[in-house]
């Protein structure tokens, strides 16, 4: 079945940020949102595809229309095959294109996007180390610190050029909270974020037991984002925030 592209094993953490983009799960918003489905959703980093696969099936249903963005070419050949594969074709436009160079036409029409950047990926561990609890500081804090500007500028931008976008979901295979959390808190303190009035919403209160970190002198709810821990969680680990705003 996963040979002939029937099939899509993904660990069930890397499931989430797809099913809170598409409202799979129980999301909880600051702000009352219309009871409206995404039409036009944007991943924009979408390459190998697998989360790419997941919002197609999740919104195939309601009429999907996907763009899924991937700058490097061998990258994107790989999405637009892997899009073949599992049928997807006819939902998801695959672009060779950089996030930031999109055309404003194409920006103006989104209505949700995704963005689960590069990232140390510092999360992904196999079921054999976490039996063997091998725990290592290896942590390389030029990498971290260098990736996490990356994912600040990529988060600003998803927040602050897509004027019709309603909702944003920023993930990372990342265990750090320079790549999570720090991302969230910078980026929501920008002023010109903030100027477009985007909020947490609360993703699972009710059934995901672990969240993300908050400080006591913190001015968002930051511990309504989310962690998945190798251990406790049987996934890899991960980081998800959900931001949502009305537009007037």
């Amino acid at each position: 079945l996963v040979r002939y592209g029937k099939l899509v094993i993904q660990d069930k953490a890397s499931c989430i940020p797809a099913s809170v983009l598409m409202n799979s799960v129980n999301v909880v918003p600051s702000v009352e949102l219309p009871e409206k489905k995404f039409e036009f959703v944007l991943d924009a980093c979408a390459a190998p595809g697998n989360k790419t696969s997941q919002l197609a099936a999740l919104g195939a249903d309601s009429g999907i229309k996907l763009m899924a963005l991937e700058k490097d070419a061998r990258r994107h050949k790989t999405l637009v095959d892997r899009m073949k594969q599992l049928g997807a074709s006819e939902l998801v436009n695959a672009v060779n294109e950089d996030f930031f160079n999109m055309q404003s036409a194409d920006r103006d029409v989104v209505e949700a996007l995704l963005l689960d950047p590069s990232c140390s990926a510092s999360g992904v561990i196999s079921r054999v180390d976490v039996a063997l609890a091998a725990e290592k500081d290896t942590v390389d804090s030029a990498r971290v610190e260098k990736l996490a500007g990356v994912q600040r500028k990529m988060l600003c931008h998803a927040l602050v050029s897509f004027k019709n976008c309603r909702r944003v979901v920023y993930s990372t295979c990342s265990i750090h909270e320079e790549e999570n959390e720090n991302v969230v808190r910078q980026v929501l303190d920008d002023e010109r974020v903030a100027g477009m009035k985007w909020t947490l919403s609360n993703i699972m209160p009710d059934n995901w037991e672990r969240r993300g970190l908050k400080k006591d002198d913190d001015k968002h709810p930051l511990d309504y984002t989310i962690r998945c821990d190798a251990k406790l969680d049987a996934t890899s680990g991960f980081y998800v925030a959900c931001f949502d705003r009305i537009i007037e």
